[in-house]
């Protein structure tokens, strides 16, 4: 079900379904045991890897509201820029208490009063038989990426998730990602939809995609991989000068890919067609890498699968109400040649 991976490709952690879900029932009871109920907050500060889905999922089951942290890395959680994003979290959501793994300390953000206790996730934990979910209709609260404004917590129910992944996902998806795991692409995405709609997900840290690239293509064709998503610049970065070398690609195999989607940032077209021309030689489907678009507001994908694109003169753009409905005019469009992305 979860595989995470070093820079060797080697797995450190995975879960079965059976294992996933006897580990958060676990969890779960635990959770209960110390007091978290329901409606209460949990912030997750775990640096990436399945313990944080472990705990989400624990949250789930006990009605808590899971908040995870934006943290990046193993030693993310104690930059400043992430300390001062977690204070304004624990001011905006009040959470009970803070889950994360034994190794790490309770060091909270300045300006934080009354921090949360911490709660180490990774220990023994006793069966819980005879179990029984509890759960809220909120599924987790997700803060905006805060690109255009102060990061928001958006309410995101169970009822929305799986309403979204049957909307992007037409069959059960094998996955590989880097995507931080509080950003809904990365946490939803690929943390979330394998649940509802079955498959595999593969994960690696963020740093170890931005030391070698060349990682992640390596794990989609080791893994057969059917989906793939990350904002334009990782494609970009995947094409500079000396960022994957020719031998490193030697045997790599991308056919199996169903669905790589760029979002979360403008879509540049000609990196697109950069990409598609630079591993069409290693299987990559001309109609894989698509555009997409997304927010938290909307749980996570809003539109996908565009392939074409166009230059708009907004000179040109008329907009005119007919009496019998709105009729959204064709604009002035201006033909971009080829196909893009």
């Amino acid at each position: 079900m979860f595989a995470f991976h070093d820079r060797s490709r080697a797995e450190t952690a995975c879960y079965s379904y059976a294992g996933f879900a006897d580990r958060s029932v676990r969890l779960a009871a635990r959770l209960r045991a110390d007091g978290l109920s329901l409606g209460e907050r949990a912030l997750l500060i775990h640096p990436p890897g399945l313990e944080l889905l472990v705990a989400l999922v624990a949250c789930c089951r006990i009605g808590a509201i899971p908040v995870v942290a934006p943290i990046s890395s193993a030693s993310g959680w104690r930059t400043a820029a992430a300390r001062t994003r977690i204070a304004a979290i624990v001011t905006d959501c009040r959470p009970t208490v803070t889950l994360g793994l034994q190794a790490q300390t309770v060091e909270q953000a300045e300006g934080v009063k009354d921090p949360p206790t911490l709660c180490a996730t990774d220990g023994e934990l006793a069966p819980a038989p005879n179990w029984r979910d509890d759960p809220h209709d909120i599924a987790l609260l997700q803060y905006t990426s805060g690109s255009t404004s102060l990061p928001k917590g958006v309410t995101v129910t169970h009822a929305n998730i799986i309403a979204n992944a049957r909307a992007l996902l037409d069959h059960a998806p094998v996955g590989v990602s880097w995507l931080p795991q509080f950003h809904d692409m990365g946490l939803i995405g690929f943390g979330l939809f394998p649940i509802v709609r079955g498959g595999r997900s593969h994960g690696i840290a963020p740093t170890d995609f931005l030391r070698q690239p060349g990682l992640w293509l390596r794990l989609l064709s080791q893994h057969r991989a059917t989906f793939a998503a990350a904002p334009n610049f990782a494609y970009e970065y995947c094409l500079g000068d000396g960022a994957i070398g020719e031998e490193e690609l030697a045997g790599i195999d991308l056919s199996a890919l169903r669905v790589m989607m760029n979002g979360a940032e403008p879509v540049r077209p000609d990196i697109c067609r950069a990409f598609r021309t630079r591993f069409a030689p290693h299987g990559l489907r001309p109609d894989a890498l698509v555009a997409a678009y997304g927010l938290a507001e909307a749980t996570l994908a809003v539109t996908a699968g565009g392939c074409a694109s166009h230059v708009v003169d907004t000179k040109g753009l008329t907009v005119e109400m007919l009496v019998e409905g709105i009729d959204w005019r064709r604009p002035a469009w201006t033909s971009a040649p080829g196909r893009t992305g």
